[in-house]
């Protein structure tokens, strides 16, 4: 069952966080960073939205992006998808869902130009 739709201001920026279901690594070596940064990087060209920070860790992730007119969902809900079908196709089986939240954060538009 989809859950509430999530507060989206076009322009603002949010810090985006998704983890592994039950602590589940997502990320088990380099190459496994690697195809998801590849993959992040061929969403966002779709979106016009900016990056200020991630970080990967072996079972979760953080972003700091400031959104365009498109909302988030639009680039991390297929980011995730093709990601689990990589994990799961090359062996590292099991991943089948990311928890994921995100939070506003004030809009600091001349502060991160």
């Amino acid at each position: 069952m989809p859950g509430k739709p999530r507060l989206f201001v076009p322009g603002c920026v949010y810090h985006v966080m998704a983890r592994g279901l039950n602590g589940m690594d997502i990320f088990v070596d380099d190459d496994d960073r690697r195809k998801f940064l590849d993959l992040y990087r061929i969403y966002n060209q779709r979106t016009g939205m900016r990056c200020y920070a991630w970080a990967l860790m072996s079972n979760h992730y953080h972003f700091v992006i400031r959104t365009s007119d498109i909302p988030l969902a639009k680039l991390f809900a297929p980011l995730h998808t093709r990601y689990a079908q990589y994990f799961n196709t090359i062996g590292k089986k099991g991943l089948e869902e990311f928890a994921a939240k995100d939070g506003i954060f004030y809009d600091i538009k001349e502060e991160l130009k």
